[in-house]
């Protein structure tokens, strides 16, 4: 829910109202306007630059450093690219994996890679009281040049 949350703001679709006790995620109707003009290419490629390029943690309630002029979902992305070994990583009685999974790339860029083909993602059943059950998540198939199979994404190797 945050990476979906995150896409809404940073896309400039909503914007915050309402009072501090009874926050309102408020439709921008111009730019509402504009997306329904866009073909799924033009908002495909829009909301990939929103997560990627304006997509803040300040959006998801977490604090800015002075440094943060561009946000670190692209970094964190490639960091984590960079660990999956090319027959997927499992994470079945591994916590202190699922632990990491927390910080580079986060949960709501783990979610966005996967809804954005980044990624392939296995999950075990929900169950009450668990957050999202991983069992494994496989890179996307490479060709020979490294890019991921049915697009332009350099992949590192």
């Amino acid at each position: 829910m945050l990476g979906l949350y995150l896409l809404l703001r940073a896309s400039g679709l909503t914007s915050l109202g309402g009072t501090a006790k009874q926050p309102l995620l408020l439709l921008e109707d111009s730019v509402y306007q504009q997306w329904t003009k866009m073909n799924p290419t033009e908002r495909f490629g829009t909301l990939l630059e929103a997560w990627l390029l304006r997509g803040k943690k300040e959006f998801l309630g977490d604090r800015s450093s002075f440094f943060d002029v561009i946000p670190d979902n692209l970094v964190n992305a490639v960091m984590f690219f960079v660990r999956i070994p090319e027959d997927g990583q499992s994470f079945t009685g591994r916590k202190a994996d699922l632990l990491s999974l927390s910080y580079i790339p986060g949960w709501h860029n783990l979610g966005l890679m996967s809804l954005f083909g980044m990624i392939t993602i296995d999950t075990f059943p929900p169950e009450p009281g668990e957050g999202w059950r991983l069992i494994k998540e496989d890179p996307p198939h490479r060709d020979r040049d490294g890019a991921a199979a049915g697009s332009a994404w350099p992949l590192p190797r």
